[in-house]
């Protein structure tokens, strides 16, 4: 699974370096550390998104041995999409890549209606929509590199752009809460 990572960093330009004939382990464990020679950069690791920082970090270090104290166990970003339009799922990737190498651990995703809801078709409407496929090549995409993908679902006030469409707004009770 690493390995499939790497090659992803590496085919998006994420990472950039000569490895012909480098050879990169990964050894899980309880600390995060490099181990790294001229053929050789071997990376202990607690999770998969330290797997990945320490990895970018040996790209760039000379030769030698490093250890790493992680500041915090968590960290993540609430991605804002339901202002204007939802990021593609090819742009979605592409974050994803960077946020693997700044040891990012969660991504919310913060939607009011946009995403897909069988029956609903006014949910996203001219405003674009996750459908549940690409919600589910966004999660596994993300799997791949240890971190986290958290649905932040918004409801009552903040579901009065989907109040426009008349469908809804005999639900609704008040324009604002």
């Amino acid at each position: 699974m690493k390995m499939e990572g790497i090659s992803i960093l590496e085919e998006n330009g994420f990472i950039t370096w000569k490895r012909e004939g480098v050879v990169v382990e990964a050894i899980p464990g309880d600390e995060i550390s490099i181990d790294k020679t001229e053929r050789r950069i071997a990376i202990t690791y607690d999770t998969t998104p330290h797997f990945y920082m320490a990895l970018s970090r040996a790209i760039g270090m000379q030769p030698g041995k490093q250890r790493i104290t992680p500041k915090t166990k968590e960290f993540g970003l609430m991605l804002d999409c339901s202002r204007n339009a939802v990021m593609k799922v090819s742009e979605m990737k592409r974050l994803i890549c960077l946020l693997a190498l700044l040891v990012y651990t969660y991504l919310e995703l913060y939607t009011e209606d946009t995403y897909e809801l069988p029956g609903e078709p006014y949910f996203g409407y001219q405003r674009g929509r996750y459908t549940r496929e690409e919600l589910k090549e966004i999660i596994a995409f993300a799997r791949i590199f240890g971190i986290e993908i958290v649905p932040c679902i918004q409801t009552l006030a903040h579901l009065k752009t989907i109040a426009k469409w008349k469908h809804y707004a005999e639900h609704m009770d008040t324009n604002d809460i």
